[in-house]
């Protein structure tokens, strides 16, 4: 019994923990936290996303500003949300709502992309 309730709570406590940093891409307005220490540990994340993408089928974007960054960390994986600039292949600019879901249990991440001007982009990548 003791065991089921906690199981329950531990879902519960995950499933608002999730909805509480869950898709800051789609639409609206983000609440994209400046903290130093997050936005160095969330360009870190991005940049090794970014540079296993370019490795494989693309995209080629370079991370040129982190403008700002959200973060949940949980049992059942972390997910990282961010704006930032990037810059493409052309070295043009534009400025990206950037999502990672890395699934504790899965040896992938899923990277979403969404730039002014483009459509949202979805790419898979080895952890």
């Amino acid at each position: 019994m003791f065991l089921t309730k906690a199981f329950a709570i531990t879902i519960l406590i995950a499933a608002l923990a999730y909805h509480s940093v869950s898709k800051p891409t789609e639409g609206g307005a983000t609440n994209y936290e400046t903290d130093e220490e997050l936005l160095n540990e969330t360009a870190k994340v991005l940049e090794n996303s970014l540079n296993k993408l370019a490795a494989n089928d693309g995209p080629h974007y370079k991370l040129t500003k982190m403008r700002g960054a959200i973060r949940g960390l949980g049992l059942f994986g972390n997910l990282y949300g961010m704006k930032a600039d990037l810059a493409d292949e052309n070295g043009e600019s534009k400025v990206c709502s950037i999502e990672i879901w890395s699934p504790g249990e899965k040896p992938e991440v899923q990277v979403t992309f969404e730039c002014e001007g483009e459509e949202k982009l979805v790419k898979t990548q080895e952890k």
